[in-house]
This record gives C-alpha cells, sequence and structure tokens, in this order.
C-alpha cells in the first residue's frame, strides 16, 4: 500500500525522534529518494518541526570532503508526534 504525505512526514519526524541524522541517513531510513526526501524536509522545517544545521560528520565525494547538513526534530516536532502517535494508538484501539 502506497504511503500518504501524512505518513511519509511522520515517517521522518520518526526516524529523527532518537538522534539528529543527515540526509543519506533518513533516505535509508524512509525508503525515499534524495529529491522526494528533500522537498518532504524543506515542508517539515518551514513548519518549525525540524531543524537543519552543519554537523560534524564529514563525507569524502570524487576526492573532496564535504561537511553534511544534518537534521534534528524540534521540540515543536516531538510534540506533535507524541500526539499524532497517541491518536494513532486510540484510533486502533476503537477498531
Amino acid at each position: 500500500m502506497r504511503r500518504g504525505l501524512f505518513e511519509i512526514y511522520v515517517d521522518i519526524m520518526r526516524a529523527l525522534q532518537e538522534k539528529p541524522l543527515i540526509a543519506t541517513r533518513l533516505m535509508y531510513k524512509t525508503n525515499l529518494n534524495y529529491d522526494k526526501l528533500k522537498e518532504y524536509l524543506d515542508y517539515i522545517e518551514s513548519k518549525g518541526f525540524i531543524h537543519s544545521f552543519i554537523g560534524n560528520e564529514t563525507k569524502t565525494w570524487k576526492g573532496r570532503k564535504a561537511t553534511c547538513v544534518t537534521y534534528a526534530l524540534t521540540d515543536k516536532g516531538r510534540s506533535e508526534l507524541s500526539k499524532i502517535e497517541s491518536l494513532q494508538l486510540l484510533t486502533e484501539m476503537l477498531q
């Protein structure tokens, strides 16, 4: 079954719940390609649920080292994710 936008946003926020991640790791955890992931990250960040920053992790690509943008869940994002999970639990109990 195909995921809707809401499920994708929740999957991204769940992936960031434990610790901040770079886009590559988020791609694998959420099973999304980079272009779509970036689109979703930009939207979620615009709503204040996540924030991006230059992390300590570096990648080597074509012989060059580059610092990676890291994404983290904000307090607002944690609060909203908690509400969403509570609603999902309630919905499951009522079925």
